[in-house]
């Protein structure tokens, strides 16, 4: 079967580019209801700790850069959640931790690769799981979008109205990193 398939590995970039978009461009919008929009760029820099060490303990670069944005959207949210700090601040500050420490953990020699991503060849599974990712935050909008827009509206008003927007609001910052998890591999912590 990835003989099969082997014949369309050229264009593997381009699908990966096009449902990746699609999925970024959903949570975008939430992202500027939210009032969230230069959290794509800070967040990604909280990747750069999960690489360092995915390069020291010689796994996928993906898994690292994964881990540390799950843990970066809890913090955020358990902050965020505590505190009346407004979103881009607490984003702002677990950011200046995250670069901190991922230039201090990353090996010298590839943080350029892990700043700005690579180019190789995409494998089928790969393929399949960076669409099965992207197919997830699609089908998270679709589901939640109206208690979204309401919790990005008034909070108070979707709390009366059954809406746990605790609940709601760490579902979507895992959302949020999980887009930004599908551009890290091509993209690097940088650019995405």
């Amino acid at each position: 079967m990835a003989d099969y398939f082997s014949g369309f590995q050229e264009f593997f970039p381009v699908i990966l580019a096009l449902v990746a978009a699609v999925a970024t461009g959903l949570m975008g919008g939430f992202a500027l209801m939210k009032k969230m929009t230069l959290a794509g760029d800070t967040m990604s820099h909280i990747a750069l700790p999960g690489l360092g060490i995915a390069l020291i303990w010689n796994i996928n670069l993906v898994i690292g850069a994964a881990a540390a944005l799950a843990i970066g959207a809890i913090f955020i949210w358990h902050i965020e959640a505590r505190t009346d700090l407004a979103v881009e601040t607490t984003i702002g500050v677990i950011f200046s931790a995250a670069i901190a420490l991922g230039v201090l953990v990353t090996p010298s020699e590839e943080i350029i690769e892990a700043l700005f991503g690579g180019a190789e060849l995409i494998s089928v599974f790969t393929l399949l799981t960076y669409l099965a990712l992207s197919l997830l935050v699609i089908l998270y909008v679709f589901r939640f979008r109206n208690q979204l827009v309401l919790g990005s509206f008034n909070e108070d008003l979707a709390e009366v109205s059954g809406v746990k927007v605790s609940r709601l609001n760490l579902v979507y910052y895992l959302m949020f990193a999980l887009t930004l998890i599908l551009g890290l591999r091509f993209l690097g912590t940088l650019l995405v």
